[in-house]
């Protein structure tokens, strides 16, 4: 009830009007015989200004609330354990947002995933004595892009079985941001673009792993064969450089090469991507991530709501300015290196007018991670390093 009365409040106030432009560039008339040609001076200003605390922009957010459950067997024993993500997106247009999370709920709800039968596999196999020690099924969510216009989503499945062999699969889908529905191959590219074209590309990008003879040999005939089939190519997504495409173990590489991701540039779509489907130019923001303990977020115009834990203590996320692709991660430290698992909150621009509220507790936010774009650089840091209370 509290989710459904913030996002109709916050609705109301997108739609009441929280566009505001950016202050634009004072530019200086041409030269007449009346007005001399202004002196240029030793260093000019650059093409694109930053724009700080004076921008406001519609939220568009997704949040990923997780989900965790555990099974027994009829003994009382744990035999396995579920973690998911319960998607919900916010945008400008609620009857958008309300089409791609009923979507999203459809694609993240345990009873629609594989977890269901791998319960009743890992039940039968303790059941025979083959298992002994719980089993594990994860499904957990990357959000590639998220702009006006596009929302594309990775799925990673992990399941951890009673061989004790980690299995991984993974599936994605693409909401057009603007009619709300789910996109197809076919729906982003041009209708005579060149299927030929497109397979050479994907296949060049993959040129270097194939002459270092981590792809099987016959691979560029596989890919071809996915163009010229009656199989709709559904192994796609967008992200901030351009269009992937991926391939499962054993698909055109080895199983210790895990999932192969073929990338092509926007420059090299020209002529194969539709207009709409670019993403858009870099408005370059800059502002800086704060993060505080209380529930002070009334203050915001608009704000997303992010439960870790229900039951912790309350944390605001703002902005001094504004910033762009925010984004929080939650992995694990090994070796050093952060490696993230699935995106908790997703945002295309963050300003000063935002907030996000967290649930959480001291554990929860170490193992949560902040990256965002500050005036075009691109920061990561801890979320626990960004805490001022």
């Amino acid at each position: 009830m509290k989710k459904t009365v913030l996002f109709l409040i916050t609705t109301a106030l997108l739609l009441s009007g929280c566009i505001k432009a950016p202050t634009p560039e004072i530019t200086t008339p041409p030269a007449t015989e009346s007005t001399p040609e202004p002196t240029v001076q030793a260093t000019e200003a650059p093409e694109t200004s930053p724009v700080y605390s004076d921008y406001e922009a519609p939220m568009l957010s997704l949040t990923a609330t997780p989900i965790d459950r555990s099974f027994t067997d009829n003994a009382g024993n744990t035999v396995m354990t579920f973690y998911g993500q319960s998607l919900e997106l916010l945008s400008l247009d609620p009857q958008v947002s309300e089409a791609v999370t009923l979507s999203l709920l459809n694609l993240t709800d345990y009873n629609t995933s594989a977890a269901p039968r791998f319960l009743r596999e890992i039940k039968e196999a303790f059941a025979s004595g083959e298992a002994t020690e719980p089993c594990s099924f994860r499904l957990l969510t990357n959000c590639t892009r998220l702009d006006m216009s596009v929302c594309s989503l990775v799925f990673k499945q992990i399941t951890s079985g009673i061989n004790a062999r980690s299995n991984i699969t993974i599936h994605s889908v693409s909401y057009d941001l603007i009619s709300g529905k789910t996109l197809k191959l076919k729906d982003i590219l041009i209708p005579d673009y060149s299927a030929a074209a497109l397979v050479q590309s994907i296949v060049d990008s993959l040129a270097e792993q194939a002459q270092n003879g981590q792809l099987y040999s016959d691979y560029a005939y596989v890919i071809d064969g996915l163009f010229h089939s009656n199989t709709e190519v559904t192994n796609w997504y967008l992200d901030s450089q351009g269009l992937c495409f991926y391939f499962s173990p054993y698909e055109i590489a080895p199983y210790n090469m895990g999932v192969i991701v073929a990338s092509i540039s926007y420059a090299q779509l020209e002529g194969l991507l539709r207009e709409e489907y670019y993403p858009e130019e870099s408005i370059g923001l800059m502002g800086k991530v704060f993060c505080r303990k209380g529930s002070e977020w009334e203050g915001y115009s608009q704000y997303s709501e992010l439960i870790l834990n229900s039951d912790a203590e309350d944390w605001t996320i703002f902005t001094e300015g504004a910033v762009e692709d925010f984004r929080i991660e939650t992995g694990s430290f090994q070796g050093g290196n952060f490696q993230p698992q699935a995106t908790v909150f997703a945002c295309a621009t963050l300003c000063s007018s935002d907030a996000l509220l967290i649930q959480a507790n001291a554990d929860d936010l170490e193992n949560l991670l902040v990256t965002y774009t500050d005036g075009g650089e691109t920061l990561c840091v801890p979320l626990s390093e960004l805490i001022c209370e």
